[in-house]
């Protein structure tokens, strides 16, 4: 029985960072946190998000996942040390991870200057308590991902069981999302992150319903549009796997045993009952950049998959898939006129692009600082409301308000150059990685209309997801090609 017990605390061991990436991913979508207030946390009366630091049970997860193998890369290192001390007299060479070869990549270097320059920022900022948070966040978040990405690329079933994580997180966030559509409140999940809501709530998301105002889901994200991001990733690799199914059925139709035809429909129609369940909360977000994004994603990955396969036109895809978008559109805001053609929102954004343009002309090739965009919108105009101190709603014009346009320029060189080298490095995108540019391409449509991205913990875990999964698809990366 001691044998037994020993056996299996040493198989938990020696799989413990596997087991935090996979709890990471299945539980960083609730927003289990302790904050850490600053002087400037409330903001004439109501509580700041953006300049209030915080400790969350996913950066523990990620710290403890990055200790962990910190210690047996340093044991491994010591044990091979002594080995090689000791077969020294026998003329035996072992190859340490020191001894691998490391190419320096251009994206390599352009994201070390991009780090580089977030963290020199903390000396111009003038809030430097949330620049150094930000720094730390930001850093702490990309060493964790290279960690999974590293140990993805050496397991064998943990690219699987990320993909099985994001779909239990995602299914967890539908359900709750739904029922909170029906209750039109809170579900009482505020152990969880959930946000205290209602349509009487001043600060909470709303739709007019024919008059009647009525909550859009957040499941237990601070906003529905982060959560109608989020759910973009498990949709598209559903609809990944299930039209990857079609077109294998297509191509081999015969040679299938009746077995292997009955697993792939229970295969399919859990996929399809998952998606369904996650697309209906993705409705409910009414998230109008989500849905553009999505549909814009749909059009690229039916039209490279199924217009060669069935040498069906691809002109003809994008143009049905058009007709088809366009007939819901006017459907909708038909009855719904209140949920696409409102502009209050697109007014009120306005006051953000003022400040940020302001901010720009006076900073131009610096910015003010990480994270400082809040902060020096209410140094600048202390008489706002306090729900009106937000950032920019645009992705790339708050990173050169913060960063300016040295940190832009870094940014969009690292981001463009990882994805074009992994296209010019082999002949086609492929279909297996085809998904993973279809949320990449809907994260920078989205970028262009909200800020969530860069500047929310959860949003940044939401866009670095679909990289790493791109890149632990790749297959011609080598051990040290960052």
């Amino acid at each position: 029985m001691r044998k037994g017990f020993t056996k299996n605390i040493l198989l938990i061991w020696q799989n413990a960072e596997i087991i935090l990436i996979i709890l990471f991913f299945a539980i960083f979508s609730f927003n289990i946190r302790k904050v850490f207030l600053t002087p400037y946390s409330f903001l004439n009366g109501q509580f700041n998000e953006y300049l209030t630091p915080n400790l969350s049970l996913s950066d523990l997860l990620a710290f403890l996942a990055i200790f962990i193998i910190a210690i047996k890369h340093a044991y491994c290192q010591l044990y091979l040390r002594r080995l090689n001390y000791t077969l020294s007299g026998h003329n035996y060479r072992l190859l340490s991870i020191n001894n691998l070869p490391y190419y320096f990549s251009r994206e390599t270097f352009l994201i070390t200057a991009f780090f580089s320059w977030i963290a020199l920022s903390i000396f111009w900022s003038p809030f430097k308590q949330i620049a150094i948070y930000r720094t730390v966040l930001i850093l702490g978040l990309f060493i964790y991902f290279l960690v999974v990405y590293f140990s993805a690329k050496k397991s064998l079933y943990l690219k699987k069981w990320l993909k099985m994580a994001i779909l239990f997180s995602a299914a967890i966030q539908a359900i709750i999302a739904i029922f909170q559509f029906v209750r039109n409140s809170s579900l009482g999940f505020t152990a969880l992150g959930e946000s205290i809501l209602g349509p009487g709530i001043p600060g909470v998301a709303k739709i007019a319903i024919y008059g009647v105002k009525h909550i859009r889901s957040y499941g237990t994200f601070g906003h529905p549009n982060i959560l109608a991001g989020f759910l973009l990733i498990p949709m598209f690799l559903i609809v990944d796997k299930v039209t990857d199914y079609f077109v294998d059925d297509h191509r081999s139709k015969t040679n299938v045993s009746r077995e292997n035809i009955s697993v792939g429909k229970r295969y399919v129609f859990t996929h399809i009952t998952l998606f369904f369940v996650i697309f209906i909360a993705f409705i409910l977000t009414f998230s109008r950049e989500a849905y553009i994004s999505f549909f814009i994603g749909l059009v690229i990955l039916f039209t490279v998959k199924f217009g060669s396969i069935f040498a069906i036109s691809k002109a003809r895809i994008i143009s049905a898939f058009f007709i088809l978008f366009a007939i819901a559109f006017l459907v909708v805001s038909r009855i719904y006129p209140s949920v696409f053609l409102s502009t209050q929102s697109l007014e009120e954004r306005k006051i953000y692009l003022d400040i940020s343009r302001e901010t720009i002309s006076s900073h131009p090739l610096t910015g003010v600082g990480i994270g400082q965009f809040v902060f020096n919108e209410f140094v600048k105009h202390p008489t706002l409301q306090s729900w009106q101190y937000q950032p920019v709603h645009n992705f790339l014009l708050l990173i050169t308000s913060e960063l300016g346009i040295i940190g832009l320029a870094l940014f969009l060189l690292f981001i463009l150059g990882l994805l074009w080298r992994r296209v010019r490095s082999t002949k086609s995108i492929g279909l297996t990685r085809l998904s993973y540019y279809c949320i990449i391409i809907g994260f920078l449509f989205i970028s262009m209309f909200d800020h969530y991205f860069w500047d929310l913990k959860q949003g940044l875990i939401i866009f670095f997801i679909p990289f790493v999964l791109f890149l632990i698809e790749s297959d011609d990366l080598t051990y040290y090609d960052i």
